[in-house]
């Protein structure tokens, strides 16, 4: 793939997932419980991670954060967006050797499981509260279910986008 249709891809895979990021943001939680979501714009970031790699899914991730902070009004959230963001990146992108390609949805759930233990991490710096800490059950409980169906719908996709990109994945 040549660099000038990478970066076409990868900035319409961005926007992609700025817009579900601000649109699922205004979405009342089907759940009343504070912090629980979809995070179906991690879709998009699972699925960059998977084609093009750690630096690329990085990318998609910072930009979604600050561009989804600042257009959904909740730039507060910033912080939590990015060490979720980011501590699940890491660890999917560490696992994502070892996990089979038709195992896309565990990767995703732990993914999921380390997004929250990132966020709650941070709220207890932010507040000094280390009580929050409580929390983090139905948190993680919440996220494994999202992160199963995220992953799912990765894995039901992928094999397309490959297809309509034309490219091949980064090594497994």
């Amino acid at each position: 793939m040549s660099n000038i249709r990478k970066v076409v891809v990868l900035s319409l895979l961005t926007a992609v997932s700025v817009i579900i990021f601000v649109l699922e943001a205004q979405i009342p939680s089907f759940i009343p419980i504070p912090g629980v979501k979809l995070g179906l714009s991690n879709v998009v970031s699972l699925s960059v991670l998977l084609l093009f790699g750690f630096w690329d899914s990085s990318a998609v991730i910072l930009i979604r954060c600050f561009l989804g902070s600042l257009l959904s009004g909740h730039l507060s959230a910033l912080p939590y967006s990015l060490t979720g963001g980011f501590l699940a990146l890491i660890v999917m992108w560490s696992l994502h050797k070892i996990i089979k390609e038709n195992q896309i949805f565990i990767l995703s759930a732990i993914g999921a499981i380390f997004h929250n233990v990132g966020q709650i991490c941070m709220a207890c710096i932010i507040t000094d509260t280390p009580g929050l800490v409580m929390y983090l059950p139905i948190l993680l409980i919440s996220g494994i279910v999202t992160g199963l169906f995220t992953g799912f719908t990765v894995q039901f996709f992928q094999p397309k986008l490959k297809k309509a990109m034309k490219i091949n994945p980064v090594s497994r």
